[in-house]
């Protein structure tokens, strides 16, 4: 939801997420959406933080990583697009780019 009223209003926003072995943190606006990354799955289909738990330390480090990418951002930095993925014993940053067709690059001003 952030991702596309981000893309609607033409704002740049951090969206970030958690799971039980893998965290998520993307600045998105221009460029790539969110649903560049993934796509739409059903939310019942979704695990929960109740039902599967997350590792002590992903809050942590994802908060971090948006934190920096704020201020990547703020100071002029080309944030918008990468993708990082947390993972239990990796780090690593994915430039996205925006896929043919997505519905999400283009609205009503």
């Amino acid at each position: 939801l952030v991702s596309d009223l981000a893309k609607k209003y033409r704002k740049n926003a951090l969206v970030a997420s958690l799971g039980a072995s893998q965290g998520h943190a993307m600045l998105v606006g221009k460029g790539a959406c969110y649903r560049c990354v993934f796509d739409e799955i059903d939310a019942g289909e979704l695990p929960t933080c109740a039902s599967e738990g997350i590792l002590s330390t992903f809050p942590a480090v994802v908060g971090s990583s948006v934190a920096h990418t704020a201020l990547e951002h703020l100071l002029g930095e080309d944030s918008v697009s990468k993708f990082w993925v947390f993972e239990k014993n990796q780090c690593r940053q994915i430039k996205i780019q925006t896929q043919k067709g997505c519905e999400h690059h283009t609205y009503d001003t």
